[in-house]
């Protein structure tokens, strides 16, 4: 069994489709995630969990331009962030969510200010507990 934490690409769409649809019991069109992340024209970035070569964890932002400080900068609004609840042991003594919210950071890191998202008050309360 191989468990890893890589860069998502657009071939990792279908199988974050199916990931969203898993977890959270509604489908993700592919004309959603194209118009999302594929068509966005500030782009987007994420990462997945892979295990066994099935997607089980995504962490993912899409860009977008914000005036900070007054110059033209790009962020991330980070969303559709989901990990399959029969790999939630996975990804070590950190566990796959936060190894990819780790992952993605880290790969943000130099090139963004900050990234954001709008929580759940449950998520809200995960990601302080998991990511700090």
């Amino acid at each position: 069994m191989s468990f890893q934490i890589r860069p998502a690409t657009s071939d990792d769409a279908p199988g974050i489709r199916a990931l969203v649809e898993r977890v959270f019991a509604t489908p993700m069109p592919e004309e959603e995630w194209r118009w999302k992340f594929e068509r966005n024209p500030d782009g987007w970035r994420g990462v997945v969990g892979v295990h066994d070569g099935r997607i089980v964890g995504n962490y993912t932002g899409w860009g977008m331009r914000f005036l900070v400080d007054g110059e033209p900068r790009l962020l991330y609004a980070v969303g559709d962030v989901a990990t399959d609840p029969a790999a939630r042991g996975l990804g070590g003594r950190r566990g796959v969510f936060r190894a990819m919210a780790e992952a993605f950071f880290e790969s943000v890191a130099g090139d963004v200010p900050f990234c954001f998202g709008f929580p759940g008050a449950r998520h809200h309360v995960v990601s302080e507990r998991i990511v700090g």
